[in-house]
């Protein structure tokens, strides 16, 4: 191997500058591609499957769920093949569904029908396990989306860009939002231009509860509660989202990044979320722990979606 280099080596110090130059440039670019495809490899492979931990296999999102345990019971009324219009019958949409949607509904594992309405509106604020509802929820075979919606085959939008750009105009929430109807981490919060210039962010579950009741009385708000000494060191460590939205100069937003203003901040957000939905018995409001043993058991109870589904996408200590 030390002879082969050295004949490299030798071979391209033979070249001439230009030729030398050319070559360089050419491998650089080959080894970005090879970084480039395996980024992409990893990405898709981390949000198509979840970690089985009691068996210590991969469990596909797209594949049937995993079945329960003898110790606890599936809902008695799991119907395994809602067609694709009674999926899309969930939805909150009046767009048309289109052939891109077919195809990936198609790819959904079989449904576990839901015992509470749609929507359902995910009002957790983030690292409150948003990721994890969102691959629950595609395990129980339904369409939901995390941040990011796809309105068609090309393009991909921030969710809470689109209910904004909705209230703004006194439409819907959801309308033109894609034919989902589990939504997930619908807030967002953008980053400075500069050093101490200001920020825009927009959370639904803040600035919007109003508009929702309006389009959708019927529908469901689920939260789930986080440590809160875990989920203020989360914020203001990842993407640094506590300092960003302190520099929000919007109503309900905190203006302090310090952890007793984050606590409060938190413990205030679910509060007024119970509050807003005892005053309007037509909402089903369901609050949950994130951690904990029965969670998984507690949402099947609920929801319909059996608690091997959360037991692969729950969240470990972070």
């Amino acid at each position: 191997e030390e002879r082969a280099l050295l004949e490299v080596t030798a071979a391209m110090l033979t070249l001439k500058k230009s030729s030398r130059r050319r070559l360089i440039r050419c491998s650089l670019a080959f080894f970005s591609l090879l970084a480039f495809l395996a980024y992409h490899a990893t990405f898709f492979m981390m949000v198509s499957s979840v970690q089985n931990s009691s068996e210590g296999v991969q469990h596909n999102l797209f594949d049937p769920p995993p079945s329960s345990s003898s110790s606890l019971q599936e809902p008695t009324n799991i119907v395994h093949n809602l067609t694709i219009e009674q999926r899309f019958a969930y939805a909150p949409s009046s767009v048309p569904l289109s052939e891109f949607d077919r195809k990936r509904m198609n790819r959904l594992p079989p449904t576990y029908p839901l015992r509470v309405p749609a929507p359902i509106f995910v009002a957790s604020l983030p690292k409150s396990g948003t990721s994890s509802v969102w691959k629950y929820f595609l395990c129980g075979g339904h369409m939901a989306a995390h941040h990011y919606s796809r309105v068609d085959a090309t393009l991909s939008i921030p969710i809470g860009e689109c209910i904004e750009n909705n209230v703004d105009v006194g439409r819907p929430p959801f309308q033109n939002c894609g034919p989902y109807y589990v939504w997930s981490d619908n807030g967002y919060v953008t980053f400075p231009e500069r050093k101490g210039n200001s920020t825009s962010c927009f959370y639904p579950s803040i600035h919007a509860l109003d508009s929702f009741y309006a389009a959708y009385p019927e529908m469901t708000i689920l939260v789930f509660r986080r440590n809160v000494t875990s989920w203020v060191k989360s914020v203001q460590k990842f993407q640094k989202i506590a300092e960003r939205w302190t520099m929000c100069n919007r109503k309900g937003m905190i203006k302090k990044n310090n952890e007793a203003a984050l606590s409060r901040f938190y413990l205030d957000h679910i509060s007024r979320l119970k509050n807003f939905a005892d005053q309007r018995p037509s909402i089903t409001f369901i609050e949950m722990p994130l951690e904990g043993p029965t969670v998984g058991k507690e949402l099947q109870r609920l929801i319909g979606i059996p608690a091997s589904c959360w037991k692969n996408v729950a969240p470990g200590k972070k």
